[in-house]
């Protein structure tokens, strides 16, 4: 399967809450092909399953890819209050 298959397959498991298939494929498809959208749904689902800190490579790095995504930026900024306590950095996002 190629990144964008990946992607689709990673989507339809994280519908159904299958958090951990949902990572094999968003990271699988990351390998082939970057993108910061499947970092963040990555981001999701580590979220969702408890991995903060995987959760927070994930978002910054889909930060670092599209730093000009707003919805992006406020992850981030959020991930940085509540599991950094970094607001400096975090107000940095808003």
């Amino acid at each position: 399967m190629n990144a964008y298959e990946n992607y689709l397959a990673g989507n339809d498991c994280l519908k159904r809450s299958d958090y951990l298939s949902a990572i094999y494929y968003f990271t699988t498809s990351n390998l082939l092909e970057p993108h910061y959208k499947t970092y963040e749904k990555l981001f999701l689902c580590y979220y969702s399953v408890n991995q903060i800190e995987e959760a927070f490579e994930c978002i910054s790095c889909a930060y670092e890819l599209n730093h000009k995504n707003d919805k992006t930026a406020l992850k981030y900024a959020k991930l940085l209050v509540e599991y950094k306590h970094d607001y400096v950095l975090a107000k940095k996002y808003f």
